[in-house]
C-alpha cells in the first residue's frame, strides 16, 4: 500500500500514513487525497515509461536497462555501421539509421508518458480526477485507450 509522505492538518504532521491511518486520525480524505492521487498517477505514469513502445511495428523494450544500451548505441553507431540486437527471442542486424530511430520513439515515448502526467496533475488540481480508478483509465500513452 501507498503511504503518504507528509500531510498538515490543524497544525499537526503526519508523515509516511497510510489512507487508513489517516481517516483514524481525523484527516479529512480531502486534505491528503491529492497527494495520494499524484504518488498513484507517477507510479502508473512509471510503469507505463518501462512497458515498451512499438516501432515499425516491433515491441521496442523501454526498461532503464534497454533505454541506456538503445541510447548508447544511437550515440556510438554511424548511420551505415551495423550492430547485433536482440529483443524479444529475436536476434537481428540493425544499422546505425534504425537504432537512432528506436533511440527516438523510446524517447519519445517516455516525454510522452511524463506530459501526460502532466494532464493527470493538472485533471487531480482541477478536481477532474478523482479517484485511481480515473488515473488508471486516462489515456496514457501506449495503451489501447491512448
Amino acid at each position: 500500500q501507498m503511504r503518504i509522505e507528509s500531510v498538515l492538518h490543524n497544525g499537526c504532521t503526519y508523515s509516511m500514513m497510510l489512507p487508513e491511518e489517516l481517516r483514524e486520525a481525523g484527516v479529512p480524505d480531502s486534505v491528503w487525497m491529492p497527494q495520494f492521487l499524484k504518488s498513484y498517477a507517477a507510479q502508473k505514469r512509471w510503469q507505463i515509461e518501462v512497458s515498451g513502445t512499438t516501432l515499425n511495428g516491433v515491441r521496442v523494450p523501454t526498461d532503464d536497462r534497454a533505454k541506456t544500451l538503445i541510447t548508447g548505441a544511437a550515440a556510438w553507431l554511424a548511420a551505415a555501421d551495423t550492430t547485433t540486437l536482440v529483443i524479444g527471442n529475436a536476434v537481428s542486424t540493425v544499422t546505425g539509421t534504425q537504432i537512432k530511430a528506436m533511440r527516438d520513439a523510446v524517447c519519445d515515448h517516455v516525454d510522452q508518458s511524463f506530459m501526460a502526467l502532466g494532464q493527470v496533475y493538472a485533471a487531480i488540481d482541477a478536481g477532474t480526477i478523482t479517484t485511481t480508478a480515473e488515473i488508471d483509465a486516462f489515456a496514457w500513452p501506449g495503451t489501447p485507450s491512448a
